[in-house]
């Protein structure tokens, strides 16, 4: 017996670890930057609470100060649009 999806078929289901969603945020024009970005145009990009929980405590690290202005950091670690 086949289980149903509630996804309609061409949807794909696509892992995205932290280094790849911490890279797209480091460079916006580079490869990570563009799978995110496309899987955000194309469905919904989802993740576990525990990949949210490290992308949080990663962006907060002083070593990205110069990368990352605190306006994004804050846009990227809010739960909400």
């Amino acid at each position: 017996m086949k289980a149903e999806s509630a996804l309609p078929a061409c949807y794909a289901l696509v892992v995205v670890d932290t280094n790849v969603l911490l890279s797209a945020a480091l460079a916006p024009h580079g490869a990570p930057a563009e799978l995110v970005d496309s899987l955000l145009h194309e469905g919904r990009l989802v993740f576990s609470k525990a990949t949210f929980a490290e992308l949080e405590t990663r962006i907060w690290k002083s070593k990205f100060d110069r990368y990352l202005p605190v306006e994004r950091r804050r846009r990227l670690s809010s739960d909400t649009p």
